[in-house]
């Protein structure tokens, strides 16, 4: 076993003078972390929810229910324009998620660096407990649900896809995860992306040219991988471009200062109509950075934030996960049923899912990092012992 200890002080925009001592203790794969430094003491607030963040992930969830619906579970219905929707619905979907991870990279690292401003210091053990509260009993309330209707023969389940998809490995391409869990490869690359960020965090005091630097490698692999449908490449970008609007207040103002309503509404065209002509690697390569713009410019557009405050938009963003989760398994091609199950049942689904599952595991989640983050506390109150150096 080595134990490698290293120091690493910086300046707070308080002027306070925050000493972080990280440990690492490594046995085979096994990393663990312990972080030891000065308690502020200060209590950590919620962050109010952002209208404008949550208008873009009503519209997400929105853009996955559309492209479903008219791209599979209503294929066969006809209507006036339809091949002129269904080229649009086509890239819809991809293009939600894009927004989706932008928003999540924002978002889950402008809470980290607020606790850390809060404490000197956030806590990995407190994260990781909101993350599980967030993520897993939703999804597991989805897996026995598919178990159930396959045991009743409604649907077919294979059992590989099932297995990868419960262990977030459908973007890897080991396994082609069958229609009812393929919709989790968005859900496997952000996991593994937040399975190593609040790390890096921790470990990295220079995060933005970490970030550029990450961004300039994902895209130069996309530009030499080939073109995939969902590009791994791609979807990590548009985490880290969001993460890094957060690490960066002065790429937000740019993005701020920028703002214009006729460039915001040119570039939302863009996104939706664009992957039509424009070369699928050109679109894909700018997609981030458009996001990026879209989102970040919104807030200072009188327009903008009027349309994304908009009550029933905001009530999606609220279900957004279960809303994302479920559609899936309701706006399924017709020919995967052995029983065709009522539409009008994913509102249902997605409303005792929020109700049952979500509220409730997202209030423990913070109580139990609530009590984390006090129990560090403690610990980082009582007196430090000696660093011995490296030791084998």
């Amino acid at each position: 076993m080595i134990e490698r200890s290293f120091a690493a002080s910086k300046t707070r925009p308080n002027g306070n003078l925050s000493h972080q001592r990280v440990s690492l203790w490594r046995f085979g794969a096994f990393v663990m972390v312990q972080s030891q430094g000065v308690c502020h003491g200060q209590r950590m607030t919620q962050i109010a929810r952002d209208q404008t963040l949550d208008g873009f992930r009503g519209l997400a969830a929105l853009g996955v229910v559309i492209a479903h619906s008219i791209n599979y579970r209503f294929l066969d219905v006809a209507m006036p324009g339809k091949i002129m929707f269904l080229r649009l619905a086509e890239p819809l979907a991809q293009t939600s998620v894009q927004l989706f991870f932008v928003i999540s990279g924002f978002i889950i690292t402008k809470l980290l660096l607020k606790e850390e401003r809060a404490r000197g210091r956030f806590s990995m053990q407190a994260f990781y407990l909101r993350r599980s509260c967030r993520i897993f009993p939703p999804i597991v309330a989805y897996f026995a649900a598919l178990i159930a209707l396959a045991w009743f023969n409604v649907i077919e389940l294979d059992s590989a896809s099932m297995i990868t998809s419960a262990v977030f490995a459908c973007n890897l391409g080991v396994v082609e995860c069958q229609w009812w869990v393929g919709h989790t490869w968005s859900l496997a690359v952000e996991e593994q992306f937040y399975l190593l960020w609040p790390l890096i965090l921790l470990l990295v005091p220079k995060r933005a040219p970490l970030l550029i630097g990450g961004l300039v490698v994902l895209l130069v692999g996309f530009l030499i991988a080939p073109l995939e449908w969902h590009s791994n490449y791609i979807s990590f970008a548009c985490i880290s471009i969001g993460a890094l609007c957060a690490v960066s207040t002065k790429l937000r103002s740019a993005i701020e200062r920028s703002a214009n309503i006729y460039l915001w509404f040119g570039a939302g065209l863009l996104l939706v109509v664009a992957p039509l002509y424009a070369p699928a690697k050109l679109m894909q390569l700018c997609v981030p950075f458009i996001i990026a713009y879209v989102i970040f410019s919104a807030g200072q557009l009188k327009v903008a934030r009027s349309i994304l405050s908009f009550g029933p938009l905001q009530i999606i963003a609220m279900a957004s996960y279960s809303l994302y989760l479920w559609q899936q398994l309701f706006l399924a091609p017709p020919a995967l049923y052995n029983q065709t199950l009522p539409f009008w049942f994913l509102p249902v689904a997605v409303f005792l899912s929020v109700m049952l599952i979500e509220k409730p595991f997202i209030a423990i989640g913070r109580r139990l990092s609530s009590a984390a983050m006090a129990k560090s506390e403690a610990k980082c109150r009582a007196p430090m012992p000696a660093a011995n150096g490296d030791a084998t």
